[in-house]
């Protein structure tokens, strides 16, 4: 146990089992840059220069993040709570994420999970 004293659930989200994710980054692309420079007449006055590159962005960690199992899953949802008795407290099952007791159903029924729309 890595991290001693941390649940791995709670009461609203079981425990996640996130499968490896290998191959972050992968700096195994090519970025050919050429250049040539002629001096015409010899003379260091006059030359021609011609290059071709190609210039790819500084990720840094951005990749890594982007790929992050926790960073592409639904980490918040929001719910309505109409608290009727005036205890202050949500009576109602707050694991249940549809409509119960003084709750109503959650925004995003897909909190806890993989978010399906994340770009990967």
């Amino acid at each position: 146990d890595r991290f001693p004293g941390m649940p791995l659930s709670n009461p609203w989200v079981g425990e996640r089992k996130l499968t490896a994710v290998n191959g972050i980054p992968s700096w195994k692309d090519l970025n050919p840059r050429v250049g040539v420079a002629w001096d015409i007449f010899g003379n260091g006055r006059t030359s021609l220069k011609t290059s071709l590159g190609r210039y790819v962005a500084k990720t840094n960690v951005d990749v890594a993040v982007l790929l992050n199992p926790i960073t592409t899953s639904v980490n918040t949802a929001n719910r309505s709570w109409n608290d009727t008795n005036r205890n202050y407290y949500p009576d109602c099952d707050l694991g249940n994420f549809q409509a119960n007791g003084e709750c109503g159903a959650l925004d995003n029924q897909n909190f806890g999970k993989s978010n399906p729309s994340a770009v990967r």
